[in-house]
């Protein structure tokens, strides 16, 4: 069976729910409502899909009700026999609140509350709740504190009748029942008293006689009930509940403030073993920059040395060079001292025509007898010869030393004079001071050049011309 949570102050709800659990979606009207949770007898029903009527004059209770129960019709007023208004004397936090000043006057002076009064208006139950006219109410709740009697007064049986009834029968804070008035009323109406639970009495309609049988037992282990955490019967479970609690709460602010301590200290130990890696990674990184420096100078000195050797090898280079070059300027200078002294003899100034002729006519000898000189070339060696022929008769000297000097070579001097023997006489006697020679060329000649010799002539030329410079 499903269990049932029980929100009422005396289990009028678990009673109501016992009597009332086969009606869906059911309508009641909760005089007197107070809180939408605590101590109310509407919150299970509520639960389950039932709507109803708040009466509650007190602005502290309507406006939690308004908050709590917003599909729900609250009446902020109080009920009486006429329309008018009260002098409310209320008692915040508590379900004391009442017009009857005799009750006020003992919840202050006996009981310590602090009360205020306030004016509220009044209606007639019949008028406050004509809406509801004809409509199926399943239970009417009355717990105003003193003026059940009034409210029943207007209340018109005929407009709404309730399936159940529940009156509040005891002078407040007190087990003093009080109800004549109101048991009469009912009773006249045709309703029947079927359960005291020592705070309310309860009575049924007389057009429901089947609910009767609910309320022959008191609430028991059979209705599955369970209690709120607000209710009062819950007090000792709660109050040590939030005994634990606060033991725990305790310990867990101390437990809190230790971790908190040990997180400071953790804290600190993570700051300084950053601190150290930062550290340790700037060391690691000076580390590498000075390895880095010394593998540079390492570079450095193995580059010196090897500077250093090579220097050494250039100078021993640059030594023997010098040495080998002071050498040679001293050869040369003998050299040239020798060909100074060469030059300045008498020899060589009288063999110089020799020197001049010979050399370039033994090559073209050779060039003749290898047949490599044309015959144009031939033409101008013989006009050369010629030429040196008239230059040697002219200078006696030099003609004997020319004579000893063919006289060394039989081959070219027969040769020669083969050759001069062979050229005309004009051609050996040139024009000489402006008169007609018999060894002068013809009109067409003129004197050879170097342009004019054949590329192997050219290379006979620059011979005798590098051996007369040595």
């Amino acid at each position: 069976m499903e269990s049932f949570t029980s929100f009422a102050q005396n289990f009028e709800d678990v009673m109501l729910w016992r009597a009332l659990r086969h009606v869906v979606n059911g309508c009641y009207i909760d005089v007197g409502a107070q809180h939408p949770v605590i101590d109310s007898v509407s919150k299970a029903f509520y639960d389950r899909g039932w709507r109803g009527v708040h009466v509650e004059p007190v602005p502290q209770y309507a406006d939690l009700l308004r908050a709590e129960r917003p599909d729900e019709t609250v009446l902020q007023i109080a009920l009486g026999a006429e329309a008018g208004s009260l002098e409310l004397n209320i008692f915040p936090d508590t379900g004391l609140s009442t017009a009857v000043d005799v009750y006020a006057r003992s919840h202050r002076e006996l009981h310590g509350f602090e009360g205020s009064k306030l004016q509220v208006p009044v209606l007639p139950l019949r008028t406050a709740l004509a809406f509801l006219n004809n409509k199926p109410v399943h239970w009417l709740k009355v717990d105003v504190e003193g003026l059940e009697e009034a409210v029943l007064q207007g209340w018109d049986p005929a407009a709404i009748e309730p399936w159940i009834i529940v009156i509040e029968a005891t002078v407040p804070m007190s087990q003093e029942v009080h109800f004549a008035t109101a048991d009469r009323i009912l009773l006249e109406a045709g309703y029947k008293f079927v359960y005291f639970d020592g705070l309310n009495r309860f009575y049924v309609s007389p057009q429901h006689p089947e609910l009767v049988p609910a309320f022959e037992a008191p609430p028991n282990v059979f209705d599955h009930v369970q209690f709120s955490e607000n209710s009062a019967w819950c007090e000792l479970a709660s109050s040590k509940l939030r005994a634990s609690l606060d033991e725990q709460g305790h310990q867990l602010t101390e437990a809190l403030e230790h971790l908190v301590k040990v997180q400071e200290v953790a804290d600190a130990r993570i700051s300084k073993a950053e601190r150290s890696a930062l550290e340790m990674e700037a060391r690691c990184a000076a580390a590498e920059a000075l390895n880095r420096e010394a593998e540079r100078l390492s570079l450095l000195a193995e580059g010196r040395v090897s500077r250093t050797e090579e220097h050494t090898k250039t100078q021993e280079r640059a030594i023997y060079l010098e040495a080998k070059l002071a050498s040679l300027e001293a050869q040369l200078v003998a050299k040239s001292k020798q060909l100074q002294d060469m030059q300045r003899s008498t020899s060589w100034r009288i063999s110089a025509p020799v020197r001049i002729v010979g050399r370039p006519v033994h090559r073209i000898s050779s060039a003749i007898r290898e047949n490599r000189i044309t015959s144009g070339i031939k033409r101008r060696i013989k006009a050369l010869i010629s030429l040196a022929a008239h230059f040697i008769r002219q200078r006696p000297y030099v003609k004997r030393l020319a004579v000893a000097v063919l006289n060394t070579s039989p081959a070219l001097r027969s040769r020669i004079i083969g050759i001069l023997i062979a050229l005309p006489v004009s051609s050996v006697q040139p024009h000489i001071a402006g008169r007609a020679s018999p060894l002068a060329p013809s009109s067409d000649w003129r004197p050879l050049t170097f342009n004019d010799l054949p590329v192997e002539a050219r290379r006979i030329y620059l011979d005798l011309r590098a051996a007369t410079e040595a």
